[in-house]
C-alpha cells in the first residue's frame, strides 16, 4: 500500500484543499451562496497560482487562507466571531510538512492576517507559538499589516453573539457539560464520570 501511495504522490504535480469553516449554516442564514462560492474560488486561485508557478505548499496555503481572512464571510480575520467581551481574539496555525516546522498564534486582536504571522514565524525558525501582545510585537518586527480592532467587526457576527447571549439567559440553569472516561485496564473497573451545570 505504501509503495502505491508513494508512486501516486510522485505522479501528482500539486494539490490544494480548502474549507471555509466548520459547522452548519442553516439555509435561511445563507443569504448569498454565490458570494461564498466566489470567495472560495478566489482563495483556491490564490493558492493555485503559487503552486502552478512552482511555489511551496506553505506559500500556497498562506495565500489561500489570507484571502479568507480578508473576507467578512468567514470566521477568520475580518469575519471572526466576537468573544463574550465583544472583542476578536484570533488564532492561526501553519504546519510545513517539507520542513516539519510549525507556528501558531492565539489571542491576536490587531494582526490583519494571522496566517501571514505564522508564515513569518516559520521563516524565523526559532519561534513556535506566540499569543497576545507577544504575537503583535512579532508582527511588527516582521513588518506585517496591523488594523484597529474595529476593522475586524462584522455586524452579522455581533448579531450572532447577541442572539447567543439571549439564548443563554433564556435557558439559565439548563446548560451543563459532562464526560465519562475509561482508563487502562478499565475492563473490570467502573468508569470515571463528571458533570458540571451552570
Amino acid at each position: 500500500v505504501f509503495r502505491s501511495l508513494e508512486k501516486r504522490r510522485r505522479s501528482m504535480s500539486w494539490a490544494l484543499v480548502i474549507h471555509g469553516g466548520a459547522g452548519v449554516i442553516a439555509q435561511n442564514e445563507l443569504k448569498d451562496p454565490d458570494a461564498y462560492r466566489s470567495a472560495l474560488k478566489e482563495s483556491l486561485q490564490a493558492g493555485r497560482e503559487i503552486l502552478e508557478s512552482g511555489g511551496s505548499a506553505a506559500d500556497a496555503v498562506e495565500a489561500a487562507v489570507s484571502v479568507m481572512e480578508d473576507c467578512p464571510l468567514f470566521n477568520a480575520g475580518r469575519g471572526s466571531v466576537f468573544n463574550e467581551a465583544e472583542e476578536h481574539e484570533m488564532e492561526a496555525c501553519l504546519v510545513d510538512g517539507s520542513t516539519r516546522g510549525l507556528a501558531s498564534v492565539s489571542l491576536v486582536k490587531t494582526v490583519r492576517n494571522p496566517i501571514r504571522l505564522c508564515r513569518g514565524m516559520l521563516r524565523k525558525k526559532h519561534v513556535l507559538s506566540l499569543a497576545g501582545e507577544g504575537a503583535v510585537k512579532m508582527a511588527e518586527e516582521l513588518g506585517l499589516e496591523l488594523q484597529s480592532p474595529s476593522w475586524f467587526d462584522v455586524q452579522k457576527r455581533r448579531d450572532q453573539l447577541h442572539a447567543l447571549k439571549q439564548r443563554i439567559i433564556e435557558s439559565a440553569g439548563a446548560a451543563n457539560v459532562s464526560t465519562t472516561s475509561l482508563d487502562h485496564g478499565s475492563t473490570f473497573r467502573p468508569p470515571a464520570t463528571m458533570t458540571s451545570t451552570t
